[in-house]
C-alpha cells in the first residue's frame, strides 16, 4: 500500500490518482568541504513528487556529507538548507526527509512562485527553520488519502489504513514539535482542493519560523558567546524585536543591541532603515 498526500479525483478512500499531472520527483545538490573539514550539501532542492526515491537520494547526500566532516574541527551551527517546490506524494518518505531534515539541522526554504502542498508540509515541518513567508512560497494543506490498488481490498481494511496514517501524521508532528492539530485542518480540506495557508495561520499551528528547541539552544549559545545570562540575553532580545527594523538593517541593529545591551540611539536609527512599528 502506498500512502500519499497529494492531489485526488473522487472520494478519499476509492478515488483516483491522476497520473502525469504530477512532476517526478528530483533532488539535485553538491557536497563541498571548507578548510576546516566542514562538509554541507549546497543547494539542496527537492522538487516534483515525493516518493522512497527521493527520500533515499536526500538521505545519501546528507550521510556523505555527515560522513566526510571532521566533527572535532566542525561547527553546530545549521548551515544547510533545503529548497522545495512540491505538491506533495508518499507520507511515509515526507516524514522520512522531515526526519533528516531535523537531524541534520536544515532550514527549509520555499522562493517566491513555488509551493510546498500536502506531503510536502510534513518535510518544511521536520526542518529546524522554515522560510517561506519571507520568501514569498506558499504553504498548501489538504486531506491525505489512500492510493490503493487489488480488488481484495476492503472497506474495513481501508477504514484501519486510514486511521493508521492519521496517527503517525499526528505523532510525527508532536515528534517535530509542531501542534498535531494541523492533522486536524488537512482533514478539513477535500483532497481535490488544495489550502493555502497564510503567516498567522503557520504560527498558529506551531509551523514558525524557528523550531523552538532550536530557538532555546541558539539562544542558550549566543548568552554564553556574550558573556550575559539568560534573562539578559532576553530582555536585549526584546529591544531587537521592538525596536529594530524589519528590513535591511536589521542586522547591524540587532548586533549593536545585543553587543551593547543598550537600545539604539534615536538619532540613530536612520543608519538602521525604516524603524519598526
Amino acid at each position: 500500500m502506498r500512502r500519499q498526500l497529494y492531489g485526488l479525483l473522487g472520494t478519499v478512500l476509492m478515488g483516483l490518482v491522476l497520473s502525469g499531472m504530477a512532476k517526478a520527483g528530483q533532488v539535485s545538490g553538491k557536497i563541498e568541504c571548507s578548510r576546516t573539514k566542514t562538509c554541507v550539501v549546497n543547494d539542496l532542492k527537492l522538487t516534483g513528487q515525493i516518493d522512497g526515491a527521493t527520500a533515499e537520494q536526500v538521505r545519501r547526500l546528507l550521510e556523505e556529507a555527515e560522513s566526510r566532516t571532521d566533527r572535532s574541527k566542525a561547527r553546530t551551527t545549521f548551515a544547510e538548507f533545503i529548497t522545495l517546490d512540491s505538491p506533495g506524494g508518499s507520507v511515509d518518505a515526507a516524514m522520512a526527509i522531515g526526519r533528516l531534515a531535523r537531524q541534520h539541522r536544515l532550514t527549509a526554504l520555499v522562493p517566491r512562485g513555488s509551493a510546498c502542498v500536502s506531503a510536502c508540509v510534513l518535510i518544511y515541518a521536520g526542518a529546524v527553520v522554515r522560510n517561506a513567508r519571507t520568501t514569498g512560497g506558499r504553504i498548501g494543506i489538504h486531506a491525505p488519502f489512500l492510493d490503493t490498488s487489488g480488488p481484495d481490498f476492503s472497506e474495513e481494511a481501508a477504514r484501519k489504513a486510514y486511521t493508521s496514517l492519521l496517527y503517525d501524521m499526528k505523532s510525527y508532528l508532536r515528534e517535530m514539535n509542531v501542534s498535531d492539530r494541523l492533522a486536524d485542518e488537512m482533514l478539513k480540506t477535500p483532497a481535490s482542493q488544495v489550502r493555502f495557508l497564510s503567516a498567522k495561520e503557520q504560527d498558529r499551528l506551531g509551523l514558525v519560523l524557528m523550531d523552538p528547541v532550536e530557538d532555546e539552544l541558539l539562544s542558550l549559545s549566543e548568552a554564553k558567546r556574550l558573556g550575559i545570562t539568560r534573562l539578559e540575553f532576553n530582555r536585549r532580545r526584546g529591544l531587537v524585536e521592538k525596536l529594530c527594523p524589519k528590513d535591511a538593517g536589521f542586522t547591524s541593529c540587532a548586533d549593536q543591541v545585543f553587543a551593547t545591551g543598550k537600545p539604539p540611539k534615536l538619532e540613530d536609527l536612520s543608519d538602521f532603515g525604516t524603524p519598526a512599528e
